[in-house]
């Protein structure tokens, strides 16, 4: 799986709410792939790092907060989803 990022645009609820909603999409599909192996998912690759330089921006779509970093570089709940995902497996 590559260029992975889960587009909060559209989604409804406090930020609270969406940062963990995002966070259990990633650690859903990581776990996924985890548990296939690598011979059926061999990569699992991120379409950035923080949320200002998201590819989203340039199409209007600013408030999409796809990716695992804040704008100003603090994880957000993904990373840790996706950390323990890593852990358990």
């Amino acid at each position: 799986m590559t260029e992975f990022d889960v587009n909060m645009h559209d989604s409804e609820g406090t930020d609270d709410e969406r940062d963990e909603r995002q966070a259990q999409i990633y650690s859903d599909m990581l776990s996924a792939c985890l548990e296939v192996g690598a011979e059926i998912c061999p990569n699992f690759g991120f379409l950035g790092l923080i949320d200002r330089q998201s590819w989203y921006n340039g199409i209007g779509l600013e408030d999409a907060d796809p990716l695992l970093f804040r704008s100003d570089y603090s994880p957000k709940p993904a990373f840790f989803a996706i950390r323990e995902a890593f852990e358990k497996n």
